[in-house]
């Protein structure tokens, strides 16, 4: 009788675990490539010594632009191709910059924008609030503006306490008052 036991690595399971071996054997490629000075081609993941020649270097990692040409230096000295290093110290401070944020980076970043989107938000609804007040005082002004010049008789108080009725002259200079205020505070 055979065993039909289930094994765990059957059907799909295959193509997803040669997906993945494939995808980490590419992380373990080595990422600098050069020639030694006997012509050996060496790969490391670390840089090549300083005795190497710019020119000697195959591969960098991330190197977007192209290596040097050997035929644009026909020489073959290194005095045309200086070659800058940084100190241990100050490539440990590049790393650094360019390593992703820590949780609590991130969050700080959150909050420190999200705050600052509040303050913005605090701030464009206090401007509207002044622009409504605003807005508000100029309607009030221009139907003041409209009854006075519609010519029907208005009462004011006088200094006494008692009601007198606008005259003539007190309603052109209450026109000239009004129409002035429009100008200056409305838009």
């Amino acid at each position: 009788m055979k065993d039909r036991s289930i094994s765990p690595l059957r059907g799909a399971a295959w193509p997803a675990l040669l997906v993945c071996l494939l995808a980490c054997s590419g992380t373990a490629q080595a990422q600098w490539a050069w020639r030694d000075a006997s012509g050996n081609t060496t790969y490391s993941d670390t840089p090549p010594p300083a005795d190497i020649r710019p020119d000697a270097i195959l591969r960098r990692p991330g190197a977007l632009a192209p290596l040097p040409d050997a035929s644009a230096n026909p020489s073959g000295d290194n005095a045309a191709t200086p070659v800058t290093r940084t100190a241990p110290g100050a490539a440990g401070t590049a790393k650094a910059a360019n390593a992703p944020k820590t949780w609590a980076e991130q969050d700080a970043d959150f909050r420190k924008r999200r705050e600052e989107r509040q303050k913005a938000e605090q701030k464009q609804a206090a401007e509207d609030a002044k622009a409504a007040e605003k807005m508000a005082a100029c309607n009030q002004s221009r139907g003041y503006l409209d009854m006075i010049q519609a010519g029907t008789r208005l009462m004011r108080p006088n200094p006494d306490g008692t009601r007198g009725y606008m005259d003539d002259d007190a309603r052109a200079a209450e026109v000239q008052k009004t129409q002035e205020s429009i100008a200056r505070n409305c838009y």
